[in-house]
């Protein structure tokens, strides 16, 4: 429905700032490895659209306690769980999104792919002025695909959500190689 083209150096977040983005009801929104902004999802939950995104770090997680009180979660006890699809789980600051969460846990050879990618981040970090250290979270976060979503599990059950996640990555792959292997430059006019 839109097509919107950069120099390939513009942040994926400032798509989103576009105010022109018509949002439609029961429309769904894959957004780009979870560079999404929180008041961005309240738009489309509230034309009553879909959205799917990736979990993006730092983002922090509620449940609601028996009381209807916001209790955050620690994510590390949540991903050591069994659980793999959390229905009741907000985001935001002031005011909460609920949202389901999807955990995929990942083999074995892409946690370690992943893994050694972290450490190189941080070996060039070093290098630089200010030292960038992973936290024991982001290193445990290298093992699951976590996705965050307001489709509930009637209208798709957590396998698709993967699925459709993986097929817009296979897109943005497609571009990925006619940028480079093909020379496409895009020009802004």
């Amino acid at each position: 429905m839109d097509f919107y083209i950069t120099d390939g150096k513009e942040s994926d977040v400032n798509y989103w700032k576009k105010e022109t983005l018509a949002i439609e009801e029961n429309e769904l929104h894959l957004c780009d490895l979870g560079y999404y902004k929180l008041n961005r999802l309240e738009k489309i939950a509230s034309k009553n659209a879909f959205f799917i995104s990736r979990y993006k770090t730092g983002t922090c997680l509620y449940q609601k306690d028996k009381n209807e009180n916001y209790i955050k979660i620690d994510l590390s006890k949540l991903l050591s769980s069994k659980e793999q699809d959390i229905k009741e789980v907000y985001i935001g600051i002031n005011e909460k999104l609920p949202v389901r969460l999807i955990i995929q846990p990942l083999d074995e050879e892409t946690k370690e792919k992943r893994l050694k990618k972290l450490k190189q981040k941080t070996a060039n970090s070093t290098k630089k002025r200010s030292a960038w250290q992973a936290s024991d979270l982001k290193k445990l976060l290298c093992g699951y695909n976590i996705f965050i979503t307001n489709v509930n599990k009637e209208r798709m059950k957590s396998k698709q959500i993967q699925l459709l996640y993986t097929l817009r990555w296979q897109i943005e792959l497609i571009f990925r190689i006619w940028k480079s292997i093909l020379n496409i430059v895009f020009n802004k006019y």
